[in-house]
């Protein structure tokens, strides 16, 4: 099994730095992993100086040259739906903006062609995104209800070396080119059109393999295998680990520092309290979680239905919250 990273980057962006964020805590939890890294010939360039020292990190280094008028976000994209093709071997493929909870070994024992968690951890008619999603996919002329409910999340992916697979990431490729001729460079789309022409190859993954902590992840954190936080510039994220403070922490010392190390060993606790989650209708959204917790839609059936769920939930607030039931001294 291959862990498989696709990066596209510059000096002046902070994806390098999420990536030997990401690679590092995969050595910590699992220091014989067999780690491939996926890049283009202008990022290869960059990594120089204290760069370069991803190499050491790394067991597979695929370079793939692309047009040099291609902007970046095309080239991850181009790279990240072409994958199946340079990389011989089964894989499971991670985002750059996650950060490694627990030993991934056991994705060995699921047996299926390609595995993806649910976007934002709830059904189509659930999601917030819902609308969006079918703007985009009616400027191709895909409507969005054939997903059957199903529309996965693209940051990380388990893929076997079949000729199905192969097949499948030559459609998903296609078809982002066509998203791309309307203006659309994100890739998420077109993978959920080529699961459709695929008659739903894509098999759900439990939502500890892309714990999305923004969006309802909190209900997966505690078992959580790979936690996603998402690169998005925010001043205070919910994760301490994406505060790009932590990203130019390592840009500027070209290494991770010890103190972020300390972050690392325990990934599952760094939840900002002073942030907001925001919860999907089965999640769970916190509001200054110094002070409360409050369950979005919990009188909703799913939620009821789903003991689990409400144990995970008990169990993150007392883990996150466990100074509100201490008397202070």
């Amino acid at each position: 099994m291959k862990y498989l990273y696709v990066l596209t980057s510059d000096k002046k962006d902070f994806y390098f730095e999420q990536a030997l964020l990401s690679i590092t805590s995969i050595r910590m939890k699992m220091p014989n992993a067999f780690v491939s890294l996926l890049m283009d010939d202008m990022t290869a360039g960059s990594l120089t100086d204290n760069r370069d020292k991803i190499h050491e990190l790394v067991d597979e280094i695929k370079i793939i040259n692309l047009p040099e008028k291609m902007v970046k976000m095309e080239r991850s994209r181009w790279l990240k739906t072409s994958m199946r093709h340079h990389i011989s071997g089964d894989f499971l493929y991670i985002d750059c903006d996650t950060i490694i909870a627990d030993d991934l070994s056991g994705i060995n024992d699921i047996d299926l062609d390609i595995g993806a968690v649910l976007d934002i951890h709830s059904l189509l008619n659930e999601n917030h995104t819902k609308k969006s999603v079918q703007i985009r996919g009616s400027k191709v002329g895909f409507n969005a209800s054939f997903v059957s409910d199903k529309y996965y999340n693209s940051g990380v992916i388990f893929c076997k070396d079949t000729p199905i697979c192969h097949n499948f990431f030559q459609e998903w490729h296609r078809l982002w080119l066509v998203y791309v001729s309307k203006g659309i460079r994100t890739d998420q789309n077109a993978f959920n059109q080529a699961n459709v022409m695929f008659n739903n190859l894509i098999t759900e993954l439990d939502g500890v393999w892309n714990c999305q902590i923004e969006y309802g992840g909190i209900a997966y954190l505690a078992d959580s295998k790979i936690i996603h936080y998402f690169s998005f510039n925010k001043s205070e994220p919910a994760y301490t680990l994406a505060n790009q403070g932590i990203f130019q922490n390592i840009k500027t010392n070209g290494c991770i520092t010890q103190d972020i190390n300390e972050l690392l060993k325990y990934p599952k606790r760094n939840i900002n309290r002073n942030s907001r989650l925001i919860g999907d209708k089965n999640g769970l959204m916190i509001v200054n979680s110094k002070l409360f917790y409050v369950c979005r839609k919990c009188v909703s059936k799913t939620f009821l239905n789903s003991i689990d769920s409400v144990i995970a939930i008990l169990l993150n607030i007392f883990i996150f919250n466990k100074n509100l039931f201490t008397k202070k001294k």
